[in-house]
């Protein structure tokens, strides 16, 4: 029959196809025991639509009982073709009966007799749930059970079956075995894996283990594993590479001195990032700025995984933030963040920010608001993240997707050196809110370009916001073609697109486009800008690091592109 249906097919194709992409109006007549969809009716098809707009039919007649159709052409004149669709008798499916099939897991895959008696033969619902028993029993301890069709009858039409179900053997996870140069340890691989010894075997553990290596930026896999059975046990064989992604380096910054006329203002940065610290997974990182002449932040965070073997893992977290003789910002961070291992991460925290004015006496003798003012904000957020791109250190392909949303207490701290009516006039205690978002996604066009679209944002919201409750965007990791923190917002919406093209593994050419949306709603101000940047780069490896460049204009209300403005960043990146 299914030869009879691919030849009937296969011709009706064909003389379409003779035609080339001709549209042809198709008039079906069909059994009158036999009632098609209304899509299916009076359709205009061209050649390459035709073959599937049969396989549509058949899918149709098959999922209401009539597995003995088929459809014939009559005749075909002009434009118009007509097909003959004969349904054949319908089937039926008198009952499938559980047979051995344990009631308990009937249970968990949902089955229910009802849903099989006396029903339209439709076999495709018959493979659904067999591929469900299959699927929960390779997840549970069983990957060798099987599952048929038993006491198989078919009378005046009508099919009559029970299910036998034979478990195999139960089988447990026994160790990890690593080839390759990586040295991390295999407690930490088997927790993060969730690859226990005497669990019971998991198929959907080892098919996700790849993908799970792969967010682990210090090791890379050399093949896709294997498994092998002994003495009712599985062994997982893994073949990892350890990869040079310590990270010791250092960026200067050469841009426009806007307080000293034409002069050059130095920027810097340094960063040290270490993984895998004594071979279990944890992560330290330090990194250091001096934004402009006589602003620096400090950000220091440590990660620690698989806490007591679980899937939770923290990390803490320290910033400070001095702008110029303005203000001082100190931030505590603790997340403490869930893996369940199939649906992405998620994770709690709690967040403490101390914000301090550094010079007030401006506004010592007037009641003049002021731009900033002395606060303390402890805050409480969820978050969710999810990734399944290729590489941390050298993504090509994938997506990841983060946002989370927090709420507060804020209570702001009176300072003496200003005016008593000013605390008079705005409430000393409220709540804030704040939500951010980032996407990410990676697309491979061709065999040497990589194009990366990333959308982020954030906003912050309170009836009394100040310029040291702020976003700042602008720099190298974020609007490029700016000073480093040049903007701050209350609410944001950034949008990077980065074209490289490779040179090799880990050098290319950069081409890149920056937008935004930038809000500062705070007291005292109400901006709305759209700055934009775009440039050029190139980051050039060799056997001791990464050398990266980077040049960027930027546009704003206040600066329009020119080159007399325009960023240059150089750096070098020690990986070890």
């Amino acid at each position: 029959m299914k030869k009879l249906i691919f030849i009937i097919i296969f011709s009706v194709a064909f003389i379409a196809l003779a035609n080339g992409q001709q549209k042809y109006f198709v008039v079906i007549k069909n059994n009158p025991d036999v009632t098609l969809p209304v899509s299916f009716k009076d359709q205009i098809l061209d050649s390459v639509a035709f073959p599937r707009y049969l396989n549509n039919i058949y899918q149709q007649l098959y999922q209401n009982g009539y597995i003995a159709a088929s459809i014939q052409p009559r005749r075909k004149q002009g434009d118009t073709i007509e097909l003959r669709v004969e349904s054949g008798p319908p089937y039926k499916l008198a009952y499938l009966r559980k047979g051995n099939v344990p009631e308990e897991l009937l249970t968990k895959i949902d089955y229910r007799e009802k849903f099989f008696l006396d029903k339209p033969f439709n076999y495709s619902q018959i493979a659904r749930l067999f591929n469900r028993l299959l699927a929960y029993t390779e997840n549970n301890g069983y990957p060798f059970a099987s599952i048929k069709l038993d006491s198989l009858a078919l009378n005046d039409h009508e099919f009559r079956a029970s299910i036998k179900y034979d478990p195999g053997p139960y089988i447990t996870f026994d160790t990890i075995k690593v080839e390759g140069t990586s040295k991390t340890k295999l407690t930490f691989l088997s927790s993060f894996l969730k690859i226990m010894p005497g669990k019971p075997f998991e198929f959907d553990k080892i098919d996700r283990a790849t993908t799970r290596l792969s967010r682990l930026p210090y090791l890379k896999p050399a093949d896709a594993g294997y498994v092998t059975f002994q003495n009712n046990q599985a062994t997982y064989h893994l073949n990892l590479e350890r990869r040079k992604v310590n990270q010791l380096d250092g960026i200067i910054g050469v841009l426009p001195n806007e307080r000293e006329g034409n002069r050059l203002l130095i920027t810097g940065q340094f960063d040290l990032k270490l993984h895998d610290l004594f071979s279990s997974g944890k992560r330290l990182e330090f990194t250091w700025q001096r934004l402009q002449v006589q602003s620096q932040a400090l950000d220091v965070a440590y990660f620690h995984p698989n806490l007591l073997s679980a899937p939770l893992s923290f990390s803490l977290g320290f910033s400070l933030l001095k702008e110029d003789t303005t203000f001082l910002n100190r931030h505590f961070d603790l997340h403490a963040y869930f893996d369940p291992g199939r649906s992405g991460t998620y994770h709690v925290f709690v967040r403490n920010k101390s914000a301090s004015t550094l010079s007030s006496l401006e506004f010592a003798d007037t009641d003049e608001f002021p731009d900033v003012l002395d606060f303390d904000l402890t805050s409480y957020g969820l978050g969710y993240q999810w990734s399944n791109i290729n590489d941390m250190i050298d993504p090509t392909r994938g997506v990841s997707v983060r946002f989370d949303g927090q709420l507060g207490n804020k209570r702001i701290r009176r300072n003496a050196n200003l005016s008593p009516v000013i605390y008079d006039t705005i409430d000393l205690n409220s709540v804030q809110y704040q939500l951010n978002f980032a996407f990410d996604q990676y697309h491979r066009v061709g065999k040497k370009w990589v194009l990366n679209t990333r959308l982020t944002g954030g906003k912050v919201l309170n009836d009394q916001l100040f310029l040291n409750d702020l976003y700042r965007v602008g720099g190298l990791r974020s609007l490029r073609g700016f000073n480093e923190n040049f903007f701050f917002a209350s609410e944001y919406l950034l949008t990077n697109v980065n074209l490289k093209y490779y040179l090799d593994r880990q050098s290319f050419l950069l081409f890149f486009f920056d937008q935004s949306y930038l809000a500062n709603k705070a007291t005292n101000f109400d901006i709305t800008d759209y700055p934009s940047g775009l440039g050029v780069g190139l980051n050039f490896s060799t056997n001791t690091g990464i050398f990266s460049f980077l040049y960027a204009l930027g546009r704003s209300n206040d600066q329009p592109f020119s080159f007399s403005l325009s960023k240059i960043h150089f750096g070098y990146t020690s990986r070890f």
